[in-house]
């Protein structure tokens, strides 16, 4: 590909879509197949089922919904783990372990 020829020939992983603009998803073009969403233009390719982590909490609703599928979860389904960590993954990096909320007992 043009980036990896302009990398030295290394491998260059896809980069993520920016969907929190304006137009959202729409702002790109998409090819669907299954739970799967390949963006055209940046070849990053999302796989959205029960292992989203792209949701987003919509606290008025009590959902979660994935910007790139427009998939809805109800929280009622989802852990408080599973809530909080969709919370970390819309606000962005913070310079905390990602893991330090994780549940420690697994009894």
């Amino acid at each position: 590909s043009a980036a990896a020829a302009a990398n030295g020939g290394a491998y260059v992983p896809p980069v993520k879509p920016d969907v929190s603009g304006p137009r959202g998803r729409d702002a790109w073009t998409w090819d669907i197949i299954g739970p799967f969403y390949c963006c055209r233009e940046t070849g990053w390719v999302h796989l959205c089922d029960h292992t989203c982590q792209e949701g987003v909490v919509d606290r008025e609703q009590e959902m979660v919904v994935c910007p790139i599928s427009c998939r809805a979860i109800s929280r009622l389904m989802l852990t408080e783990w599973e809530i909080a960590a969709a919370e970390r993954a819309r606000a962005g990096p913070r310079g905390h372990d990602e893991n330090e909320d994780a549940p420690t007992d697994f009894g």
